[in-house]
């Protein structure tokens, strides 16, 4: 246990000292990355009886939707308004209406809006059974101030969290669905009257519309997930884990942080988020190793983007495509699963030549974590992932289902984890005993679920509890490691189950303001396309355009993509280009799925891409690098998020679409597309220095192993083969010029 108890003070040591050696960065700083990260610069920290009211209204929500969900449903429509509502108050309440508003305090006007913004959900609330049929018929009075009032306030809850891109992207959008009547050729409507318009957006098909309706369910449920487990101590459980695989390889730090960043990115989905969380402890520490500081940036950047495509959770637009296609969630995860991990290879390989170049090495393995002991030591911690996994793809549960089942394991072990660290004086040492026994518990009830033994199952958990009771209950009577003031030690325990709860269901409520606010105004866009088909114009544009050829439709779309999601959330520029781009690509042969993953794709990291490069922009702030460097940077390491979406369009294989052995063989051919492609890009294959003809034939294979098909296939390998047999010709002419060892001396290399 002693080595265990080294390991957390040595780890913050370390990262004091590369932090102020390298960045000078502290805890402070850190913070203030996350607050200008996920709020732009209105975010005010509320203080005194301000901050009490907002974190009892986030608890609020919090319940309300965990009631909901998990024990009395409501009409959908009006639990989206109800959505909506919470989360424009508290937006309101957290974030000013400019960047020098008052700070420790919300304002009388931000107060009205939110009280507006109740007003308006209770009044849909008490004539929806009325107005569900007045919709796109006819308003009476009331409707018209409510409709037009939810409107604004959906726009200005949008800017103030996300800034004026989407809002004005949904201005237009209206305008042009007010006025569209007098545009020229194809982008012209017949024109509607403003009671059919204001209905329409107040309804199911505008601003309650699935995003809206995805984000307070599927994706509140797994931001909170996520803060259940962020809050419980799982983030350190990754961390530590991802040290122990990667920390003592070359660029150690860099390795880390792709695997973290993975880690992180599997229950968060959020890249500037994941950057902010795994990147003030990677960055400081790539630096620190000798990794410049706009490479250190950039790969923190694209291994966090990466986390948005990784299951089990993929961010919100992943739980929006299933909606859209009618798929279950399972589905789309599983068929995620290769092309993430052709990405998360590709930017291993960059790093990995990155430190062959710059001859950087690992952290000591003494300064790391041993996997196993990790593992053995607080591998619990790791069971909500595996539930979630299991229920989602093996038995087949809803979502909503398998993430209040993965929210019920992270509070028993919590509660459990806490009671042990409030009675012992060494509970290091208590826990990694019962950890043993709640593995084994934990494996053998997952073994006999499949059997549905409940009454075993029933057995084993109490079984499981009652041992880890009755040890408690022996040691108090007979170990002097137990404290011996009981009752106070539980009282304790109660106080810090409140501040676990409490600061989970926060950080749940708020960190779902941005999605849902995001989803409600690109609600507004997808009521303008329902009413005015403007989608199909898109389509038609698309097509006419691009004359019948896919690999151009393929670029126009990618560009369009890109474009629409710098400054604009992933979410909001997935949804629009799945309404306007994805159907010209199904229109012209490519599955529905693998269109809509295109865009996804590119709508995702476009956080990467300059100009917008937002990850790139958290990463520059942690690094102290120029922000321009790391967003051209990020997206040399990142080059395969342009290729892969390539790949699985002309090779649907990739997302588990055909037989084994064609999937076999389309994942071995995307490996050695992408190895080539980083060996081109960084002039090294492993440990081994390309001249530039090897280059060109490295970066011909990978071209020519995007598409499908045992001709380009034997193009590529043939190119890739010339390329290690220049390689190898080259070594053994080098290794014939190098004088031998005159008889009697000893040859030590000096000239």
């Amino acid at each position: 246990m002693d080595d265990k108890k080294s390991i957390p003070t040595h780890t913050k040591t370390m990262d004091k000292t590369a932090i102020d050696k390298q960045n000078n960065i502290t805890e402070g700083d850190v913070d203030a990355f996350k607050k200008k990260a996920f709020t732009a610069t209105r975010f005010r920290p509320l203080q005194g009886p301000y901050k009490i009211f907002v974190w009892c209204f986030a608890l609020v929500m919090a319940v309300w939707h965990l009631f909901v969900l998990g024990i009395y449903p409501i009409d959908p429509v009006i639990f989206r308004a109800s959505h909506v509502m919470f989360s424009s108050c508290l937006i309101f309440f957290l974030f000013g209406f400019r960047s020098n508003s008052v700070k420790h305090r919300f304002s009388v006007v931000d107060a009205a809006l939110a009280i507006f913004s109740v007003v308006i959900f209770f009044y849909l609330h008490i004539v929806w059974d009325d107005y569900v049929n007045r919709i796109s018929v006819e308003m009476v009075p009331w409707d018209i101030p409510m409709a037009i009032g939810i409107i604004v306030i959906v726009v200005e809850m949008t800017r103030r969290t996300t800034g004026w891109s989407l809002p004005i992207i949904a201005g237009v959008f209206l305008l042009y669905q007010f006025f569209g009547q007098y545009a020229p050729g194809l982008m012209r409507h017949t024109g509607y009257d403003y009671e059919r318009i204001l209905t329409t957006q107040f309804s199911q098909s505008g601003i309650y519309d699935i995003p809206t309706g995805v984000s307070a369910t599927y994706v509140f449920l797994f931001i909170l997930f996520g803060a259940f487990l962020n809050i419980s101590g799982a983030g350190a459980v990754f961390t530590d884990v991802a040290r122990s695989i990667a920390g003592g390889a070359r660029g150690g730090p860099a390795k880390v942080s792709v695997v973290a960043s993975g880690f992180f990115g599997m229950i968060s989905g959020a890249a500037v988020a994941n950057v902010v969380t795994t990147g003030s402890f990677t960055i400081p520490l790539m630096k620190d190793i000798g990794y410049k500081p706009h490479f250190a940036g950039a790969v923190e950047s694209t291994a966090s983007s990466g986390g948005q495509v990784m299951p089990p959770v993929m961010g919100a637009s992943a739980f929006i495509m299933a909606e859209i296609l009618a798929m279950q969630y399972s589905k789309i995860m599983i068929s995620a699963i290769i092309p993430a991990l052709l990405y998360y290879a590709a930017v291993f390989f960059m790093i990995d030549f990155e430190a062959v170049k710059e001859r950087l090495t690992g952290l000591p393995r003494s300064q790391l974590p041993k996997l196993g002991h990790v593992m053995s030591l607080e591998g619990y911690q790791l069971f909500p992932l595996v539930v979630v996994l299991y229920c989602l793809l093996w038995q087949q549960y809803s979502v909503i289902l398998s993430a209040l089942y993965a929210i019920m394991v992270i509070i028993f072990f919590t509660l459990l984890k806490d009671l042990i660290g409030n009675l012992y004086h060494e509970p290091e040492k208590e826990i990694s005993k019962l950890s043993k026994l709640w593995i084994a518990v934990f494996i053998l009830t997952m073994i006999i679920i499949e059997y549905k033994r409940a009454d075993i199952i029933y057995a084993l958990l109490g079984g499981g509890m009652l041992i880890t009771l009755g040890k408690i209950y022996l040691d108090y009577r007979q170990s002097d490691n137990i404290k011996r003031d009981m009752v106070d030690d539980l009282l304790a325990w109660m106080r810090q189950i409140i501040v676990f709860f409490g600061r989970s269901l926060y950080r749940g409520s708020t960190g779902a303001m941005e999605i849902a606010a995001t989803c409600a105004c690109a609600g507004i866009i997808i009521g303008v396309m329902k009413l005015t088909g403007l989608g199909l114009k898109f389509t038609q544009t698309i097509l006419a355009f691009s004359q019948g050829n896919l690999p151009l439709a393929l670029v126009l779309v990618m560009c369009i993509s890109l474009i629409l999601g710098m400054g604009v959330p992933t979410v909001a520029a997935y949804i629009i280009c799945s309404a306007v781009a994805a159907p010209a690509l199904v229109r012209m042969g490519v599955n529905e799925f693998a269109a809509h993953m295109f865009v996804f794709y590119f709508a995702v990291f476009s956080c990467i891409t300059p100009p917008v490069c937002i990850a790139a922009f958290a990463a520059a702030a942690i690094a102290r690098a120029n922000v321009w460097k790391v967003g051209l940077t990020a997206v040399k390491i990142g080059f395969a998020a342009y290729i892969v979406p390539y790949m699985f369009v002309y090779g649907p294989a990739l997302l588990m679409k055909g037989i084994w052995y064609e999937i076999l063989m389309a994942v071995f051919t995307g490996l050695v597309g992408v190895l080539g492609a980083a060996a081109s890009f960084q002039g090294y294959l492993f440990r081994w220095r390309l001249k530039v003809p090897e280059r060109f034939f490295l970066g011909l294979s990978a071209l020519a192993l995007i598409k499908p098909g045992w001709k380009t296939d034997l193009v590529g390998f043939g190119a890739f083969g010339i390329a290690v047999a220049m390689l190898y010709a080259a070594s053994l002419l080098a290794r014939s010029r190098t004088p031998a060892p005159i008889a009697g001396e000893e040859f030590t290399g000096d000239s």
